[in-house]
């Protein structure tokens, strides 16, 4: 029985494109590159640069969620990262000593959220609708949530719902709250919420409920619809934690004071390197460790340094990754630079690029021979069809031009049209094949039932490429998950054939292909694009083979979006990335749609594995109708 490795994450679908906006969005209002996920309650974690969006929006109509989403990150990004003043808040929660402490940290945000979001609309009108469609829904979700705390008897928590409905539906609604409650003064306090501009008077108009209240409960709040709690003591974390690199004068220290908003807090960790330019080595703040980047712009420059040369942040020294591949037979194993460079979700990995053991054995290499005979119809049929195709295109005869040789035939055009082109042109001579492939082979543990027909599929696009005189460059991609760990998740380019090993056969190479752990397709993509970019031809290609959705350490749903962004990265260079998804099992429509989110129309699902090979051809027939249509 084959392992199935398709994962429905809790039967909620994540869809890479929506989040890749999102995280764009929250990039652009924040000017730092932003994480997204999604959470119970609303989150800043920006020693994670990631925010949270709550789950509150799921399950609801698609202009609600997407709306409503929205709401959240405009809130998150365009409101408290800038306008929420840090210290006050936490001076002010400190100065209650009262038995609800929860409550007034929570109304307080409350009462900042409805201040956050009146100035938000008057600087952008443009997000009026996602905060109507925000406030609607909460309304209702209040309603009903009241309804369900007085019948628990749960007084503090039916008190939240009802402010809040006073604050949005106004102090005429009928109180549902019991009689002994000072309905009167509570709904002046929040009538507060129309005059409030701070953060310290949205803690003083929570501590004022609160009092109110507090004759009335027997508990705090237990409801939590803001996490933002741990930054009542981020100034102390902060100041604890913070380690200073050698070489740093005492100015650029900066001050240990509290900072006012979220943004001056997240600066400050960084202001050592904030105003380094050039091409960079990623450059951590907390001298000699390995842990993740604080910022993209904490970079240390380093004198000629290229565009195309990634470093590894080690005092062993460095080795250019993109001369690695051409020296592996001299050098037997080559380490590279980390994925600095390459999102936050890649980090802090490693890479490792090595050449392929050759198999020696009859045993091993004896199918290949079987193999070759059996597809050898097919490779001669693609090659003369291709053959074929570009020496129709070569003598095709251009007319109709404004410019080249005279056609007879359209002499007539002289006298007729207002604008004549008689003349034509033959093909173009230039160079037939044009063109450049990489193929990254999915080397994770779940391919270790396939990989006599994952073997049989890349021999053939060898064999294929070798006879068209085309180069290119084979790849098994693999993570270790014994050694993965938050600071550092190692990887590993098992190089079966390189750009350079011209026409030589890789069948001894093909012949030991393994299954190892997890595979980070979304790096691995991001790493043969960039090599498929150090090449002259003018096309190139860029082929997939795996049988599942990536799967790696702390590489979930951030995987998802890491290898949508990596298929867009690579689009944008004009790398023409094809995917083939190796099942012997009928693909589900929830496979199928992911895949589709992943890498568009460019993907095929080969369900038997017996057509594992003609998939490849098919693919190749596709991408050389892009390079000769």
């Amino acid at each position: 029985m084959s392992m199935q490795r398709f994962i429905q994450f809790n039967d909620e679908s994540v869809d890479p494109n929506e989040r890749l906006l999102y995280e764009r969005l929250a990039t652009a209002f924040c000017n730092f590159r932003v994480e997204v996920t999604e959470r119970q309650a609303l989150e800043w974690q920006l020693r994670e640069r990631t925010l949270a969006l709550s789950v509150f929006w799921r399950h609801r109509s698609e202009e609600t969620v997407r709306l409503g989403r929205l709401s959240d990150l405009y809130l998150l990004t365009l409101g408290f990262w800038s306008s929420f003043q840090l210290d006050a808040w936490r001076k002010g929660l400190a100065s209650y000593e009262g038995p609800l402490p929860h409550f007034v940290e929570q109304m307080s945000l409350l009462f900042e959220e409805w201040r956050l979001i009146e100035q938000i609309e008057n600087e952008r009108p443009g997000t009026k609708r996602a905060f109507r469609v925000r406030e609607e829904t909460y309304r209702e979700e209040h309603r009903n949530r009241l309804r369900a705390h007085l019948e628990r008897h749960r007084l503090i928590d039916a008190a939240w719902n009802e402010l809040y409905l006073y604050g949005v539906e106004g102090t005429l609604r009928t109180p549902s709250l019991p009689d002994s409650f000072p309905h009167a003064a509570l709904q002046r306090l929040i009538e507060r919420r129309y005059t409030i501009r701070s953060t310290e008077e949205s803690v003083d108009a929570a501590i004022g409920l609160a009092t109110l209240l507090e004759p009335h409960v027997d508990r705090d709040l237990f409801m939590t619809y803001y996490a933002f709690g741990s930054w009542k003591h981020a100034a102390e974390e902060t100041s604890d934690r913070f380690q200073y690199s050698r070489g740093m004068t005492t100015e650029e220290r900066g001050s240990s004071h509290e900072k006012e908003t979220m943004e001056d807090e997240f600066r400050s960790w960084h202001r050592a390197t904030e105003d380094d330019d050039g091409i960079h080595l990623q450059f951590e703040l907390n001298d000699g460790t390995l842990s993740r980047s604080l910022s993209d712009d904490a970079l240390e420059g380093e004198e000629g340094a290229t565009p195309d040369t990634i470093r590894q942040g080690r005092s062993s020294g460095s080795v250019d990754t993109l001369d690695a591949v051409e020296s592996l037979e001299q050098d037997g194993r080559t380490e590279s630079g980390g994925g600095a460079g390459y999102g936050l979700a890649n980090a802090n990995v490693t890479v490792s690029v090595k050449p392929m053991e050759k198999a020696t054995s009859e045993e091993a290499l004896a199918p290949f021979t079987t193999w070759r005979h059996e597809q050898a119809p097919l490779v001669d049929a693609f090659v003369r069809e291709m053959n074929e195709r570009m020496e129709k295109k070569k003598t095709a005869r251009r007319t109709g031009l404004s410019h080249g040789r005279l056609d007879g035939k359209a002499l007539l055009s002289l006298v007729t049209d207002e604008r004549p082109a008689p003349f034509y042109k033959k093909g173009s001579p230039d160079r037939p094949l044009d063109a450049v492939f990489g193929l990254l082979i999915d080397g994770s543990a779940s391919m270790h039932d396939k990989l006599d027909e994952t073997k049989r599929a890349v021999l053939l696009f060898h064999d294929v490429l070798r006879r068209l005189a085309v180069p290119h460059e084979m790849i098994v991609y693999s993570e270790d998950a014994t050694r993965a760990t938050p600071d550092e998740q190692p990887n590993t380019f098992e190089v079966i054939h390189s750009f350079h090993d011209g026409a030589r056969d890789a069948a001894p190479r093909i012949a030991n292909i393994e299954a190892h752990d997890d595979n980070r397709d979304g790096f691995a993509i991001r790493w043969m694009t960039d090599r498929l970019l150090t090449r002259p031809e003018q096309h190139r290609v860029l082929l997939l083979f795996s049988d599942g959705e990536p799967s790696a350490y702390d590489y979930g749903t951030n995987g998802l979006v890491d290898t949508r962004d990596a298929v867009l990265r690579a689009d944008r260079f004009d790398v023409s990335l094809f995917h083939l998804f190796l099942t012997d099992v009928e693909p589900t429509a929830d496979e199928r749609a992911l895949f589709q989110q992943l890498y568009g129309t460019r993907t095929v699902a080969a369900d038997r594995m017996d057509e594992w090979a003609e998939e490849t051809l098919r693919l190749l027939r596709i991408a050389f109708r892009l390079i000769h249509p």
